[in-house]
């Protein structure tokens, strides 16, 4: 009778393990949610009633909570007195302390946290980057709706992107503004621990972080000063037409089209919460010359969208070059402005 209990008792446990949080049975989180919700249960975990609700929404309050538990910092002691409606909030202590490590800087935020409220991908992938201490020397984007991410949140949403600590969406958007699902918080603070311990993981070289500057190399602007690349202080990024859309400076380069019989090259950009179509440079190398950058010569479209404009601006290619065979450029490089970014797209027609 008693090996019967025994083995009742066993069979019971059993299954209430095999059954634990049978809302994320087949699951893409499943693996990550049980890892995390076993090993880290202080920063995030299930229900009391066995659920996790993966497609729930992770709340401002709640998301600075995990990454102050993953920190292992002690919660203020008291509310930070920089918002209006936190002081008698339950996550006060954490966000005062999160105030203190920099992760939140008030004067970006308002006079209102609002803890309550469903917090961005755009917005987690900022505090997530400041809890870590990463640098972020780039804005470069490459999701289908990088237009959508804020002008102040792009340097983060790309040094997260580069890290691998959220990612985009099957149809290659990164949607900013959707709020972060419990799922995603799961991967999130797995990747967040890790790194943590870890570093960010090694990037090849070309990527945000460790591209290559052309040394020892000049060119002419169209005022007749010459620059030289090493004045920029930049990571250079290479790209191929294929890989637009990207950031590059305070646009997206989202298309570019190079005419070989017209001698032209039409690039077409978009700049949020603006009207200006004003353009960037281009610089074009054949070879190891770099040759005069041009100015764009004649807006072709424009096109109000949101709350910015996508505009196609024609580069004329005999003014820039001592020859027009197109063919013979090996890359268009966009200036993100003097001494800002520089995007190396390579020429396809160049073999």
């Amino acid at each position: 009778m008693k090996k019967l209990l025994i083995i009742l008792l066993t069979l019971a446990l059993l299954t209430t393990t095999a059954y634990a949080f049978p809302d994320v049975r087949g699951h893409w989180a499943e693996s990550v949610i049980k890892k995390v919700s076993s090993q880290y249960p202080h920063v995030i975990g299930g229900y009391p009633d066995g659920t996790v609700k993966p497609q729930g929404t992770v709340t401002r309050a709640e998301f600075i909570k995990m990454i102050i538990a993953g920190l292992e910092a002690s919660p203020g002691c008291c509310p930070s007195n920089a918002f209006t409606d936190i002081a008698n909030h339950w996550g006060a202590g954490n966000i005062h302390t999160a105030v203190q490590l920099g992760i939140i800087v008030p004067s970006e935020e308002g006079t209102r946290f609002n803890p309550n409220s469903g917090i961005t991908r755009e917005d987690m992938a900022k505090y997530t980057v400041r809890a870590l201490g990463y640098e972020t020397p780039s804005t470069t984007l490459s999701f289908k709706d990088a237009f959508q991410v804020s002008t102040t949140h792009r340097k983060y949403v790309s040094t997260a992107a580069a890290t691998g600590l959220l990612g985009g969406y099957p149809d290659g958007t990164f949607g900013p503004k959707r709020t972060l699902t419990r799922a995603e918080a799961f991967a999130v603070v797995d990747r967040f621990l890790t790194q943590l311990v870890s570093g960010p993981p090694e990037l090849p070289t070309g990527t945000l972080f460790s591209g290559t500057p052309i040394k020892d190399s000049q060119f002419t602007h169209d005022s007749g000063a010459t620059y030289s690349w090493d004045q920029f202080d930049t990571k250079m990024k290479y790209i191929k037409v294929s890989d637009l859309p990207h950031w590059v400076g305070s646009r997206i380069v989202e298309n570019m089209v190079i005419n070989q019989n017209g001698r032209y090259i039409d690039i077409t950009y978009y700049r949020q919460n603006t009207t200006s179509t004003v353009s960037p440079l281009i610089v074009l190398a054949v070879g190891n010359n770099i040759t005069m950058s041009r100015s764009p010569q004649e807006l072709i479209s424009q096109t109000t969208v949101g709350s910015g404009v996508r505009f196609t601006r024609r580069y004329d290619i005999d003014a820039a070059l001592s020859h027009p065979d197109i063919t013979k450029v090996t890359h268009i490089f966009i200036d993100g402005g003097v001494y800002g970014e520089l995007l190396a797209i390579e020429n396809p027609l160049n073999k």
